[in-house]
């Protein structure tokens, strides 16, 4: 869907959020930091650069600029605050800075921390609604949308949509047919009664078994959705699960073997809990997650 990878190194490890740390990522002086910071009450407890800030001060490359991995790392930040890992402000956290340079960035698995992230999310924002609370969701939102229309033919058709030709990344495909489609202001009411009154079998469950010839770099990855593993992004941890959707990946409920998993009920911890230590041994949990 996103064409971002889910088998590499894990999007995790210590989140140092120091101005001289962000300095150095960005190549900048350490007192310019503090007009880069996402200026709110409880900022101390959660750092955040602001979104625009960041974008003004990176988004044109001096000319003749020979070393420009800071305008990378941030234009790269820039999209996992507003794309990818969006949250509900106007800030993105700078832990991820020394994951962003041109000679790191393709070693992690963005795509599998993509998905902890939203999965953690869709958790968090179902608690708050269950206690009757107000609540939204943090995240890669398009990819739940693209995800509801390759399935759901219902929601196609009530906006007039024509699936595009599959292709790597599929987002970029459906932001085009999007694009071009026509403006209908349907109520969330009428998307509610179409999926509470759908049928199992007017469901797509395997949208993309006539993907076609793979590149290595993707068949290689393959594997990894018939496993029980972690997405991890820092503190976020949410599991793939095939067990619950073995559906949509061609299989049959008697051909599952028995998955492992932990009867504890994991409640994540908060970054302003933790400032400077390692993720990936904060909690036996964490440990636990990262070694498997």
């Amino acid at each position: 869907m996103t064409g971002l990878s889910i088998d590499e190194d894990l999007v995790t490890g210590v989140e140092n959020v120091s101005a001289l740390v962000i300095a150095q990522e960005l190549n900048i002086l350490e007192t310019e930091v503090d007009a880069l910071y996402f200026k709110r009450k409880d900022a101390h407890k959660n750092v955040r650069l602001d979104l625009n800030m960041l974008r003004t001060r990176f988004e044109k490359v001096p000319e003749g600029c020979r070393d420009c991995d800071a305008y990378l790392k941030a234009y790269l930040l820039y999209l996992l605050g507003t794309v990818i890992m969006p949250n509900n402000t106007e800030g993105v956290s700078p832990i991820y800075l020394p994951f962003l340079g041109k000679t790191t960035v393709n070693k992690y698995a963005w795509g599998a921390a993509m998905v902890g992230f939203l999965k953690d999310s869709l958790i968090d924002t179902k608690a708050l609604l269950d206690q009757r609370k107000t609540g939204s969701i943090s995240g890669f939102l398009y990819a739940i949308m693209v995800f509801a229309l390759e399935r759901f033919a219902c929601v196609r058709a009530e906006l007039s949509l024509t699936p595009p030709a599959k292709k790597i990344p599929l987002m970029l495909a459906w932001m085009d047919v999007l694009s071009k489609a026509p403006v209908k202001g349907t109520r969330i009411e009428t998307f509610r009664d179409l999926l509470q009154n759908m049928k199992r079998d007017e469901v797509v469950w395997q949208p993309y078994h006539d993907f076609g010839e793979l590149s290595d770099e993707f068949k290689d990855q393959l594997s990894m959705i018939y496993l029980r593993v972690p997405c991890i992004c820092f503190n976020a941890v949410a599991y793939n699960s095939p067990d619950k959707c073995f559906r949509q990946l061609g299989l049959k409920k008697s051909e599952l073997q028995r998955l492992s998993r932990s009867r504890s009920k994991h409640t994540k911890v908060k970054f302003s809990q933790h400032k400077g230590q390692d993720w990936r041994a904060v909690r036996p949990f964490y440990r636990k997650v990262n070694e498997e």
